[in-house]
């Protein structure tokens, strides 16, 4: 199974696995005119393409930051460090596959950070905290309401549980989360 588009943690990786019946889920990256990161599977995050592309995150080395992009090919349209409207992280360490090139994490769209707490979060860090302090709802379905940012609180819609009580849920993640956001 091969997923594009958008950044997936490791319990959505494993919750793909299960639901589909595949054997391996690959992440890939692009733009409209070609290849810019593929993942590898020895270590979180997509090797760049140096042969295609040119990739830079904005801001300190290793921290997220906007992603940028050159195109390198001969054809098509010429990009240079074009913001496709990307946050994510460059990580620059030594890979155990032996690819040299950097390990790109896409962490979601600039267009949907929030600001809570002071912070600025995505909904990649939402789901990467329900799958951290909540596991029983890895993969679930869940959106956040715009109205419970406006008020300061992160509001979640949360798709319903086949079993157990609605209840407990709320309050697992009120009570698990709250610290967190």
């Amino acid at each position: 199974l091969v997923v594009t588009g958008a950044p997936i943690t490791a319990g959505m990786r494993e919750h793909l696995r299960a639901t589909t019946g595949a054997d391996h889920v690959i992440e890939l990256a692009g733009s409209s005119e070609n290849l810019l990161a593929a993942e590898c599977g020895a270590a979180p995050g997509l090797h760049v393409v140096p042969d295609t592309c040119h990739v830079e995150v904005l801001g300190p080395d290793g921290e997220r930051g906007r992603v940028v992009h050159t195109t390198m090919v001969p054809w098509g349209s010429m990009y240079i460090r074009y913001d496709g409207g990307d946050v994510g992280t460059l990580d620059r360490r030594p890979c155990p596959c032996g690819l040299p090139s950097p390990r790109l994490k896409i962490l979601g769209r600039a267009e949907h950070e929030f600001v809570l707490a002071g912070r600025r979060w995505l909904p990649y860090d939402v789901q990467a905290a329900i799958e951290e302090d909540v596991p029983e709802l890895t993969g679930t379905t869940f959106a956040i309401a715009s109205e419970g940012l406006a008020a300061g609180r992160l509001r979640l819609l949360v798709q319903a549980p086949a079993e157990g009580s609605t209840a407990a849920v709320e309050d697992g993640l009120t009570r698990r989360l709250g610290a967190r956001f």
